[in-house]
């Protein structure tokens, strides 16, 4: 599966899953989603385990380092530059075709953590307690 929530890329018109540019980027965003910018987590269907907003919208920080492997020079010199920068997944609002493609599962990125923007955002997830159920009551009325 390529995207969170199939293998069909959005497109600007009619296939909208999450929140990205629509529009010729970066002159006009049609925001034929709904958003010119972020939106509410529930905004668009979840993925198959019930996930909301796993693609779009903001960037996702996440706890893993940025390790970038290369052989060349030049390689070698832009992951130096980058030490210490963490993995960002997701794509944001501004994401388009045309130049960025950050919305697939397997698009990763890095940024500095002391980086702060209106499309970067993290995610916080938990067990969620289990219902308790309604217990009959033992006393007389």
């Amino acid at each position: 599966m390529t995207y969170p929530w199939g293998d069909a890329p959005p497109d600007d018109r009619e296939h909208l899953p999450c929140n990205i540019w629509q529009g010729n980027f970066p002159t006009q965003n049609t925001a034929a989603d709904g958003y010119a910018f972020t939106s509410p987590a529930r905004s668009f269907a979840p993925n198959g385990y019930g996930l909301y907003g796993m693609a779009g919208n903001v960037w996702d920080w996440t706890a893993d380092l940025l390790r970038l492997k290369s052989l060349s020079k030049a390689g070698k010199a832009h992951a130096a530059a980058m030490r210490g920068y963490r993995v960002i997944k997701g794509g944001s609002f501004l994401c388009h075709a045309s130049y960025c493609t950050r919305y697939r599962i397997a698009a990763r990125t890095g940024n500095s953590p002391e980086s702060t923007t209106s499309h970067m955002g993290f995610r916080i997830a938990f067990d969620a307690p289990a219902a308790r159920a309604s217990q009959p009551c033992d006393e007389p009325s």
